[in-house]
């Protein structure tokens, strides 16, 4: 099938993307559209936000740090508000470090947690009330969650925290 043909299976969803503002979001974003979708691309940086809404137009980008438990439920309240529902939630958004586990800080050790495991979390829980309320209309309701392939790599130098937290 042809990468770029649309079958509209989506068209009349809505879903979040967090972590949608470049990378593979943003590829998500593009295929979750040209499916049908009314899409939200969330990011913690205005900038790349900016940059990616510019590249989507048809896009929504609402800033949001899926770290924060509030803020993901900001942006969920706010999809839900401008759309009146949520059906797809992809949980993207994640930070790879650069350094070995000896070299990393407790700082360093606790964002890549609280971004990659900790945010999926908060991003699940602040998105769950919404997608329930779908399915329970038949309109459906998903959860997508991007892991990676480091998960076997962990013994690889510069990605255990990073395949811990997202194998």
């Amino acid at each position: 099938m042809d990468a770029q043909r649309a079958t509209g299976r989506l068209e009349g969803k809505v879903a979040i993307v967090f972590g949608g503002t470049y990378g593979i979001g943003e590829g998500i974003v593009k295929v979750l559209q040209r499916e049908g979708a009314n899409v939200v691309m969330t990011g913690r940086n205005d900038e790349k936000g900016a940059k990616a809404a510019k590249n989507i137009p048809s896009a929504v980008f609402i800033q949001g740090d899926i770290s924060d438990l509030e803020s993901c439920h900001r942006v969920a309240k706010e999809t839900h508000e401008r759309f009146g529902m949520i059906n797809i939630v992809v949980c993207n958004a994640g930070i790879f470090p650069t350094a070995n586990i000896e070299d990393m800080t407790e700082e360093h050790i606790s964002s890549v947690i609280d971004v990659n495991l900790k945010g999926t979390i908060y991003a699940t829980k602040a998105c769950l009330p919404y997608l329930k309320e779908s399915a329970k209309s038949n309109r459906g309701a998903r959860l997508i969650f991007t892991s990676s392939i480091t998960g076997e790599h962990t013994g690889c130098r510069g990605f255990g925290v990073y395949g811990a937290t997202k194998s």
